[in-house]
């Protein structure tokens, strides 16, 4: 507030004509003393002032003042609510668009420093979800706790699936549910709900699909189609295609060309552990491989029909390569291990928080 302050006298200087958020009131002398006297606390001296001066004051600040601004009233909010849209304040992704870790972030955290702001008796941030959760889904022993090391009762991390689409233990939940159900639960969260579309197995058994597209790639395209079911024992499974569409000016690259470039720049995840392309690109052969650190199976299924069979065959200038992972999620089952052993490691997002919490303690 002291620095607010500190800006709005700086701006003050201003023409007498500037508008302002709202007009002036007039009171007859009998409602102020009213007013005066009642309990209502009065309205803030900072709407009163010209919008130009609101203005250079809300470019002077940083994101998280930003938004703290624009949500102290409906009048702020209307001006500034931009804000709320940065991307700097999405949910942090562990894989970019290219296919690389997204673990090399700036130093710069306004969606954690905002986050830890807003925290309340009633609104807990959870380690392991990236988020905000009501009191009611921790432990009373993890509320005990220091924030830094602090978990809902889920108590597992980020599964990431792909680029656009990663996973919370308590979003895999309520997918379970959708799965056992046929229904999607209202608690699912709109963006999770709109990327899956349900379909059927060969087995007549229900699942969850979802294909996205990672575009602007070194050598090509990416396509990928996942798709979600329940197994007989009510693992959750994760069945990924992964189409490598390689073409124009590449495709005259030598195979050992092709291999130094793709393994450096653009990494295929099977699981946290893994890079297709770094594993299969060398050994063609199409046995399946298994992930030493998890239940991760990968195969190389070479040149063949498009995404799941559904594409077109690659053109005269496409090199085409297509693989095919499986990841075991576990079942509904806070202990189980397995969801544990494929999920994103926290390292990056927990130096974050401690970086976070030494700038709130000066």
């Amino acid at each position: 507030m002291g620095q607010l302050l500190s800006l709005i006298a700086k701006y003050a200087p201003t023409s007498p004509g500037s508008p302002r958020l709202r007009a002036p009131i007039r009171l007859p002398p009998a409602f102020r003393q009213l007013f005066a006297e009642s309990t209502i606390e009065p309205i803030p001296p900072l709407l009163d002032c010209p919008v130009d001066i609101l203005l250079l004051v809300f470019a002077s600040l940083p994101l998280p003042d930003q938004v703290c601004l624009a949500l102290t009233c409906k009048p702020l909010y209307n001006l500034f609510s931009e804000a709320l849209k940065d991307p700097r304040l999405a949910w942090p992704k562990g894989i970019e668009a290219t296919g690389c870790a997204a673990y090399a972030r700036p130093n710069d955290h306004p969606r954690l420093e905002l986050l830890l702001r807003l925290q309340t008796y009633d609104n807990v941030y959870c380690t392991t979800c990236l988020k905000l959760h009501r009191r009611q889904e921790f432990t009373e022993e993890s509320l005990a706790i220091p924030i830094i090391d602090r978990r809902c009762k889920y108590g597992h991390n980020v599964v990431d699936l792909c680029h656009c689409l990663a996973l919370t233990p308590m979003t895999g939940a309520k997918l379970r549910q959708w799965l056992d159900t046929g229904v999607a639960p209202a608690a699912l969260d709109r963006s999770i709900r709109n990327a899956f579309v349900p379909g059927i197995t060969d087995g007549d058994e229900l699942s969850l699909q979802h294909e996205c597209r990672a575009i602007g790639r070194k050598y090509g395209d990416l396509a990928l189609a996942t798709r979600l079911r329940h197994m007989p024992d009510k693992t959750l499974v994760v069945r990924t295609y992964h189409d490598l569409r390689i073409s124009g000016e590449n495709v005259k690259l030598d195979p050992w060309q092709l291999d130094e470039g793709i393994s450096v720049s653009d990494t295929i995840f099977s699981c946290p552990h893994n890079n297709l392309v770094d594993t299969h690109w060398s050994d063609r052969s199409s046995e399946p491989k298994f992930c030493t650190h998890c239940e991760t199976v990968q195969q190389f299924f070479g040149q063949r029909n498009g995404l799941s069979g559904k594409g077109t065959l690659p053109g005269p200038d496409e090199i085409l390569q297509i693989w095919e992972t499986q990841r075991t999620l576990g079942h509904d089952d806070k202990d189980c291990p397995r969801w544990q052993q494929t999920a994103r490691a926290r390292w990056k997002e927990k130096e974050q928080l401690q970086h976070c919490l030494k700038l709130r303690q000066k």
